[in-house]
């Protein structure tokens, strides 16, 4: 588990903190990610929590953004068609997106957007719509996938809260999750109840990054499972 404190949750912490303590935590995550990825041949990878709020679509941005700044190609796809944030964050227009290839077929390379971070892009979700889980459900991600798979080294969906039925969906096509939760502010019980709920649709939780951690003079932690 790897402790992380953001106070900015609309900026990147790589363009404003990049020689602070916190930059290092991840690139300490963003190194054992790696090592795991080639361990397990590993590519895709989602991020969820246990409520909203937690802070996770920012640690997801950032993580990204880390993986970016050693000339990976990274994608990060704003799979939470709930509360999407992605395009906020990278402060890019959300008219077209992850929802226009779920209903309409739209080519994916068409959508997807360029960021100020180099070789880092964003599929935000597009507009809302008032069936998200029907949509994933039948939606062919292996072929979403492997198109993908041939333009990025990397790929980071951030998806919703796993109390969703669209969580475990997603969660099942990826090659791992990664669970954030926000330190002091979810019970244990909630956190495995998290957990329990994508392994069971078959996904392999490869990690826990704990947020809004109070700074303390010894180096914060993380542990991959």
């Amino acid at each position: 588990m790897r402790k992380v404190k953001n106070k900015d949750d609309k900026k990147l912490t790589v363009f404003t903190q990049r020689n602070t303590a916190i930059a290092e935590q991840f690139r300490i995550i963003r190194t054992s990610l790696q090592f795991l990825a080639e361990k397990r041949s590993a590519k895709r990878f989602m991020v969820t929590s246990s409520a909203s709020g937690e802070g996770k679509s920012v640690v997801i941005a950032n993580l990204a953004a880390f993986f970016a700044q050693q000339e990976k190609r990274v994608l990060i796809i704003d799979g939470d068609l709930r509360r999407p944030t992605q395009n906020e964050i990278f402060q890019v227009e959300n008219y077209y997106g992850f929802t226009d290839i779920l209903k309409d077929g739209v080519d994916v390379r068409k959508v997807i957007q360029k960021t100020e971070v180099e070789n880092l892009d964003v599929l935000v979700s597009g507009i809302v719509p008032h069936n998200p889980a029907e949509l994933l459900a039948s939606f062919d991600f292996e072929t979403f996938f492997a198109e993908l798979d041939v333009d990025y080294d990397f790929i980071f969906v951030d998806a919703p809260p796993a109390i969703l039925a669209d969580t475990p969906i997603i969660a099942s096509k990826v090659d791992g999750v990664i669970v954030v939760v926000a330190l002091h502010s979810v019970k244990r019980s909630k956190l495995e109840q998290t957990i329990r709920s994508v392994r069971s649709a078959g996904a392999n939780v490869v990690g826990i990054i704990c947020n809004k951690a109070k700074r303390t003079k010894k180096t914060a932690y993380y542990y991959k499972q």
